[in-house]
């Protein structure tokens, strides 16, 4: 399974923040995330909730694909998507590699709470 490089998004963070002449809390505000757990996102300390990466995602011009750990899975989902042949394709196409990435995550927050 495919995981978040939180490294990439934080520097997509930082990058669109500096870009556009932002302050940390500009930057948090805009993207309705609070301050603090901002600043943890900014230092590649915090991985957030999914609506959030959703938010930082849609606000910096990004996709999924650009925050996946470097590998094969990124390659599949950019080979998929670009099979697409219109944007409801498309769209679709990204609602599967959200719902991939969320299984992920709470697989492996299940694995690390629980052992299994």
């Amino acid at each position: 399974m495919s995981k978040i490089d939180i490294s990439k998004l934080s520097e997509i963070c930082l990058q669109y923040k500096k870009e556009n002449n932002l302050t940390q809390l500009e930057m948090a505000e805009l993207l309705s995330i609070n301050n603090q757990i901002y600043g943890k996102i900014e230092r590649g300390q915090h991985l957030p909730k999914l609506d959030q990466i959703e938010k930082i995602l849609e606000v910096t011009g990004k996709e999924f694909v650009d925050i996946i750990e470097t590998g094969i899975k990124k390659d599949v989902f950019v080979a998929l998507k670009g099979e697409a042949k219109s944007d409801e394709e498309i769209k679709v196409f990204e609602g599967l590699i959200e719902m991939i990435l969320c299984l992920d995550k709470h697989k492996n927050i299940r694995e690390n709470n629980y052992g299994r």
